[in-house]
């Protein structure tokens, strides 16, 4: 069974998805900003990272940063959902380009679509295997 770790500071859209998600088979952990995922992370390392670009204490992009950096979590997939997607350059470049972004409000099938092609390989992402 695949492991999603969901970050978004909104506490209904992030219980909805991890929801959705578990009902499609997938495990699911769940956190509120990106320093929270980075202890959710030190327990388990998720096949997949959904996440959120503004939130409170580390944002989406330090968040994916760090991660990038390490090598034992450097090439989990990962996907933005955002609002303020246009927005990802004014944060600098990022140290990959292998991410991809789900603008909000998504209808939650095309969630689902982008989370199974991701597990599929038929994204042009690199999975990582796990």
């Amino acid at each position: 069974m695949k492991t999603i770790l969901v970050i978004d500071d909104e506490p209904d859209l992030r219980e909805s998805i991890c929801e959705v998600l578990s009902f499609e088979g997938y495990t699911t952990i769940d956190a509120d900003n990106g320093k929270t995922g980075l202890k959710a992370m030190q327990t388990t390392t998720p096949d997949l990272i959904l996440c959120d670009i503004m939130m409170p204490e580390m944002n989406g992009i330090e968040f994916y940063k760090k991660i990038r950096k390490q090598d034992e979590t450097r090439e989990i997939p990962f996907i933005f959902i955002s609002a303020c997607a246009d927005g990802l350059e004014q944060h600098g470049p990022l140290p990959c380009n292998d991410f991809h972004v789900l603008p909000k409000p998504f209808h939650i099938g095309k969630l689902i679509t982008k989370v199974n092609l991701v597990f599929e390989g038929k994204d042009g992402i690199k999975s990582s295997g796990n």
